[in-house]
């Protein structure tokens, strides 16, 4: 009795010795949705967070009537269940992987270094640094490392050719056209182009295909899901081969499935090889180009003449383990652009519209450019909307919702000429499409002004998927929206 007495109150010293210390210790900064703790901490938690979705499944099938979980049994559901778990372990080999190199990569930021964790006393521990991260091990958290493999395939993998083809084809060709007019006389253009910036670039795919054709471009993530998946394809440790990895990306969503799991080629359960290419840094120095990530917010970006400490921009520090073939962040404090006055190009996929304040957005996109730079913009509007509030993972609404000839609008009074589009701010009609459809011309006022802009650079409406699963019975198809911009002042 004595010594439990004596125990317990061992227990209860250590308990306000660690209050007591823990108060004298400045704050743990918080850390966002998109941030390094919350993004590893997911990726190592992928098993026993599927894992824990997966026993309530099981339940539920348990709850059915015995007669029930007879002709469950009948069509194999119970082994489907099982199958999933098994998947679950394969996509796991992937996700302790990316969070193993993150560990080698970040060891102090992450608490890897040999210390117990931020701010936590050496006597406390594991638990200690344990309890602080498992608060992003969250439903909303696995939801992004799903999505994050679902990259995957859509920028390496072949299966996802045919949707980046039909994306990446008209900025492409934008590009393309730049890069061969820099001594071009086009009212438009005002060569040369060279630096290329692209925010929110995920898995990087496009800004890899970028620099091939020879920019210096700049890839610019906030997402530390997105930017530790991507050093797992760039780290050789990790990724050497083509088709190296396989991930069964679509096995999360069980709905709108046509086939029985058994299928493996054609249900949800199938699975897909990456990367189609190795991808390297420094692929793109043979075409006169160079690629550079920085991981961080695009609103706090400076100018490329500018330094970055300037922006307040916070970039991860380097660390020995960094590998010699991934340029730490905070290596280049300006990032690729070349022009005086800002980037020469800025691409926007998929993007305008995740920013909580689009205005922001839109005039940091001008403010980057230099005079006479090109703003390339492919994507929908597909806003996080206020009015419903935020949810776990949403990182919050937006702060105002604009329409696409809002956003022409307010680009032009910032000082951008929109091609194709009108003081209202929509489409100028095309000759020869009269409204009663006789096919007589029809020219509105200005439409002289945008004489010998080349084809490539005109609006148009592209139909297309992201991260789609071609074989369910639900396709999102977005009526995306692509045009390009001159910063004119």
């Amino acid at each position: 009795m004595f010594l439990a007495v004596l125990l317990v109150l061992f227990l209860s010293l250590l308990f306000i010795l660690h209050l007591y210390i823990s108060s004298t210790l400045p704050s743990p900064k918080p850390h966002g949705i998109f941030s390094l703790p919350a993004a590893y901490t997911s990726f190592s938690s992928y098993l026993s967070l599927s894992n824990a979705e997966l026993t309530r499944m099981r339940a539920s099938y348990a709850s059915i009537s015995h007669s029930h979980k007879k002709l469950g049994y009948s069509i194999g559901y119970p082994a489907k269940l099982n199958r999933l778990a098994e998947i679950y372990q394969r996509n796991a080999k992937i996700t302790r992987s990316i969070a193993a190199l993150a560990e080698l990569q970040f060891p102090n930021e992450l608490g890897k270094s040999g210390g117990s964790g931020v701010n936590s006393p050496w006597w406390w521990g594991s638990w200690f640094t344990n309890r602080t991260t498992s608060q992003f091990a969250s439903t909303a958290s696995l939801v992004r490392v799903r999505e994050s493999l679902k990259h995957f395939v859509r920028d390496w993998s072949t299966d996802g050719a045919i949707e980046r083809k039909v994306i990446f084809t008209p900025v492409l060709d934008v590009l393309r056209y730049l890069s061969s007019s820099s001594t071009s006389t086009s009212p438009f253009t005002s060569g040369p182009y060279k630096s290329l910036l692209i925010p929110g670039s995920g898995l990087s795919r496009l800004a890899y295909e970028s620099s091939l054709l020879g920019f210096h471009t700049t890839a610019c993530e906030l997402s530390m899901f997105m930017n530790l998946a991507f050093r797992f394809l760039l780290d050789e440790s990790t990724t050497s081969q083509i088709n190296q990895h396989e991930v069964h990306p679509y096995a999360h969503w069980l709905s709108h499935q046509r086939v029985s799991w058994q299928d493996d080629s054609e249900s949800a359960f199938r699975s897909v090889k990456f990367p189609d290419v190795v991808p390297s840094l420094r692929d793109a120095e043979v075409k006169g180009g160079s690629l550079e990530l920085v991981e961080g917010d695009f609103l706090t970006l400076s100018k490329p003449q500018q330094q970055r400490q300037h922006s307040g921009q916070q970039p991860i520090d380097p660390n020995p383990n960094f590998p010699s073939s991934f340029p730490s962040p905070s290596s280049s404090s300006t990032g690729n652009g070349t022009g005086t006055g800002g980037y020469d190009i800025l691409l926007t996929l998929f993007f305008i519209d995740t920013s909580p304040n689009i205005l922001s957005t839109l005039s940091h996109i001008h403010h980057l450019l230099r005079p006479g730079g090109i703003w390339i913009n492919l994507g929908p509007l597909l806003y996080t909307s206020s009015a419903l509030g935020s949810y776990p993972g949403s990182g919050g609404g937006s702060r105002l919702e604009l329409s696409l000839d809002g956003i022409v609008r307010v680009g032009r009074g910032l000082g951008m000429d929109v091609v194709g589009f009108g003081e209202d701010g929509r489409k100028r009609k095309k000759r020869g499409t009269g409204e009663d459809g006789d096919g007589e011309e029809e020219e509105e006022e200005g439409e002289g002004e945008e004489e010998g802009i080349p084809e490539c650079m005109k609006p148009r409406t592209i139909c297309c998927e992201y991260t789609a699963d071609k074989s369910t019975m639900m396709r999102w198809i977005y009526e995306a929206e692509f045009f390009v911009a001159r910063k004119v002042c």
